[in-house]
């Protein structure tokens, strides 16, 4: 499994109540705005629970996935799904839960036999000024919008 150590580096991925935001670095500026927003879509989940958000699929081992979301979004003891892309709901076991001290970061698995996109990690701490950082996620539904529904966005 992951070092509890690891998503320190990690702090500047999560935005606000719901939303990751992936980060790009100098080695895949190639990639179009489309380009990413399209890698995002496939990688970021809904978290439903008792206070719902997102996540992103960071792992994958045998049939075993693992997201890492905001600590605040599973933060008591009770019934989450995480659901996929393609709208299939997956039971969280809140006793797998793993939550880091300090900071609002949090690992959630479920298990699945279908093949989903996994993100590819890199450094946060080499993200230089200036350099684009896009955003996705399911911002919490509000009296205009009833459903939360998959957002992305550039934020620089």
């Amino acid at each position: 499994m992951l070092s509890m150590k690891w998503p320190y580096a990690l702090v500047p991925m999560v935005f606000g109540v719901t939303v990751v935001a992936l980060t790009f670095g100098q080695a895949a500026q190639a990639l179009s705005s489309a380009e990413v927003s399209a890698i995002s879509e496939a990688v970021t989940v809904r978290i439903d629970g008792q206070n719902p958000g997102s996540g992103v699929i960071i792992q994958r081992q045998a049939n075993v996935y693992t997201v890492l979301t905001a600590a605040h979004v599973v933060a008591t003891a009770d019934e989450y799904d995480v659901i996929t892309t393609d709208d299939l709901r997956y039971p969280v076991t809140y006793t797998q839960v793993k939550k880091f001290p300090g900071i609002d970061l949090a690992l959630v698995e479920f298990t699945s036999s279908k093949s989903y996109q996994i993100v590819e990690l890199g450094d946060s701490t080499a993200i230089r000024a200036g350099e684009p950082v896009y955003v996705s996620g399911f911002p919490i539904p509000t009296a205009a919008i009833t459903e939360s529904i998959w957002n992305f966005r550039k934020v620089k």
